[in-house]
């Protein structure tokens, strides 16, 4: 098995997927079994760098842009309930601000028509033209989309079954969320950790 180690976790290469399928199924299948977790390199279409200047972008913005964007929750006048921006709340333990979006589906599609809040567009963070957030958003939930498809074509494989058998759950109309996280410093929060 083609792996390296780190803190635990079996690192795999992805572009196996197209040279060495099946073997690269049952490494997956194993480390999914022994650990649960593992790392996955040269994955198509992973971009840390513009996906870090995307976040930064994004949290930039000042408080009045961002309200905007946010789910009815925090800004009544919005009507997205499940997708959008929502702001960090200082009572919470897991203080972070974050942004979600999915599916992007035409505004005819049945679910869209019937309200349904698991596929609802967000709301877009208005652009000024010096950087595309919703563009390298949406391209990077699609790419996510379709790495996450071939995972689940890998884990079938490797299993024993069809490669095809997720399909029908996983490719039509997935309800994929891509989460942009921030953890802003909390002003006046110190942690004390006992030694004792």
């Amino acid at each position: 098995m083609e792996q390296e180690q780190e803190a635990n976790l079996s690192v795999l290469d992805f572009s196996r997927a197209t040279t060495d399928r099946y073997g690269l199924a049952t490494d997956l299948v194993e480390a999914l079994h022994d650990v649960g977790f593992l790392v996955l390199i040269n994955v198509p279409g992973s971009d840390p760098s513009t996906l870090h200047r995307a976040c930064e972008w994004l949290f930039s913005l000042p408080k009045e842009l961002k309200m905007d964007i946010m789910r009815k929750r925090w800004n009544p006048i919005n009507s997205n309930v499940y997708r959008g921006f929502f702001p960090a709340d200082p009572t919470n333990s897991s203080y972070k601000e974050a942004f979600e979006l999915g599916l992007d589906l035409p505004s005819a599609d049945p679910d869209i028509v019937a309200g349904n809040v698991f596929y609802e567009d967000p709301p877009w963070p208005r652009e000024d033209g010096t950087f595309p957030f919703k563009t390298i958003a949406r391209d990077y939930f699609n790419k996510m989309q379709s790495t996450s498809v071939e995972i689940m074509r890998l884990i079938a494989l490797g299993l024993g079954e069809n490669e095809n058998v997720f399909d029908k759950m996983f490719c039509s109309k997935p309800l994929s969320t891509l989460r942009f996280l921030h953890y802003p410093p909390r002003e006046g929060k110190i942690l004390q950790i006992s030694t004792n």
